[in-house]
């Protein structure tokens, strides 16, 4: 079931006979062509924000490596952050 107006662009959930046209429009060329770039254009944007991630992650690490008292601060200032989380959803998911 597609929503009106939209052939090809848009698909209703949980219509898996149509679920490719959500981003590949048959009335543009070749399906399997489309597919093959929409395939490489999501590898090519999660290859980079991996691998920004992972530069940044080791910035941070050399800057904290640098700076002990920073870093146990931190860690003092994370610990009941990630404490008060955690019971927050142990609370919600009781409801």
């Amino acid at each position: 079931m597609e929503a009106p107006g939209l052939r090809g662009k848009l698909t209703i959930a949980g219509d898996t006979r149509k679920q490719s046209l959500q981003f590949i429009d048959p009335t543009q060329g070749d399906e399997f062509a489309q597919g093959i770039v929409l395939c490489l254009t999501q590898m090519a944007v999660s290859g980079t924000v991996n691998a920004l991630t992972v530069i940044s992650a080791g910035s941070v690490a050399a800057f904290l490596a640098a700076r002990p008292l920073l870093a146990r601060a931190l860690r003092w200032f994370m610990g009941p952050v990630f404490g008060l989380l955690a019971v927050r959803r142990a609370v919600d998911a009781r409801r």
